[in-house]
């Protein structure tokens, strides 16, 4: 299977430019961390194109193709759509098409082409570049979690958990005429399929994990195999005790896909924060959280591992943001490693609990 991984088309860190392709949903969340307010970004994208007997009507015109650069203001992620929209101001473009300064939005997908300008690139924006350069989308598998009426599907990539539905269907019991409960079975087994197959295509899953209670996941694995010929690849079965989200938290959770999951990002940050909480139970000394106290100790060679949640770094001021590189720097200049992990999964938000940054240290420190 060939693997899908964000490309770098050109790299000018002297000028602030980078140019990038991106090639699965995982780089738009990476992306999302990366772009800030006061960048340009520069992609072809559509303008909607108006005449001046057409201005009285927002949806009049001919939508034209065309190369713009803007100035960011906001950047939002709408992991349903897959798809990244950065709004600001256009600064570059052709003129006798736009008018400067006028607001515009860049979406951003899968398969874009566009390029990134900062005044300067921090370290630990470097390092998300360097993150989604290195993740596969060959690192992703679907899970349903599925019951006698109930079922949710999920997508696990490398950084999280997309949700991609979830559903019940109205399935008689056995007391009615077997032949409507087992139609309704199968009406059921075949919308969950359609959305198996639409996604398996969409995403390139490496395997599909079908759990839950009861014995409603073995009869599905066995429809899958006999009936969805285009399904091809493995299929395996995990116990869960209910078909919600949570059943999908609890399949990951218990580590019982360790031989099909245990290579993603998700997981070893997960493994990462479960060592963070150990420590703080052990009360040993040696883990610290907060910006604060990480600020001293990283002038040091205490600190073994850093850890930031995306969410920290993404909502500090620009002075604030200049204070984590600092500390970033210093520890990898003390041989410490670094690890920025999403919040689009538990072990993220347990971090975000603890303000957003721990360090794992190499030995104990005393703590006032």
């Amino acid at each position: 299977m060939e693997e899908k991984r964000t490309r770098i088309i050109e790299k000018d860190l002297k000028l602030g430019k980078i140019e990038l392709q991106v090639d699965n949903l995982d780089d738009l969340w990476q992306l999302y961390n990366i772009i800030e307010p006061e960048d340009l970004v520069f992609a072809q994208t559509f303008r909607r194109i108006r005449q001046k007997k057409e201005m009285l009507r927002p949806d009049s015109g001919e939508k034209v193709k065309m190369y713009l650069g803007i100035l960011v203001k906001g950047v939002e992620f709408h992991a349903f759509s897959n798809r990244l929209r950065v709004r600001g101001l256009i600064k570059k473009g052709p003129m006798d098409l736009i008018t400067l300064d006028s607001h515009h939005t860049i979406n951003i997908e899968i398969n874009s082409r566009f390029l990134i300008k900062k005044e300067k690139w921090s370290k630990f924006h470097l390092i998300r570049l360097e993150d989604a350069v290195a993740e596969s989308e060959a690192q992703q598998i679907l899970i349903a979690v599925i019951d006698e009426r109930e079922v949710t599907i999920g997508l696990v990539t490398s950084i999280g958990i997309k949700i991609i539905t979830h559903f019940q269907e109205n399935i008689p019991g056995k007391r009615f005429k077997i032949t409507y409960h087992e139609q309704s079975l199968q009406k059921f087994y075949q919308e969950i399929s359609t959305v198996l197959v639409e996604n398996n295509k969409m995403y390139n899953v490496q395997a599909i994990i079908v759990a839950g209670p009861g014995f409603a996941k073995e009869h599905f694995s066995r429809y899958l195999r006999e009936k969805v010929p285009e399904i091809e690849v493995p299929i395996s079965i995990e116990n869960a005790s209910n078909a919600s989200k949570s059943g999908i938290y609890e399949v990951i959770k218990r580590g019982a896909t360790s031989k099909i999951l245990g290579k993603l990002r998700l997981f070893q940050e997960s493994d990462l924060i479960d060592e963070v909480l150990r420590r703080l139970g052990k009360n040993q000394n040696d883990i610290t959280y907060g910006f604060n106290e990480i600020k001293n100790l990283a002038q040091t060679n205490a600190i073994d591992k850093l850890l930031l949640t995306d969410v920290f770094l993404r909502e500090q001021s620009i002075e604030m943001r200049k204070e984590i590189d600092e500390v970033i720097r210093n520890v990898e200049k003390n041989k410490g490693k670094i690890h920025i992990i999403s919040t689009l999964h538990p072990a993220g938000e347990q971090l975000n609990s603890l303000s957003g940054i721990a360090a794992l240290l190499r030995f104990p420190i005393s703590q006032n």
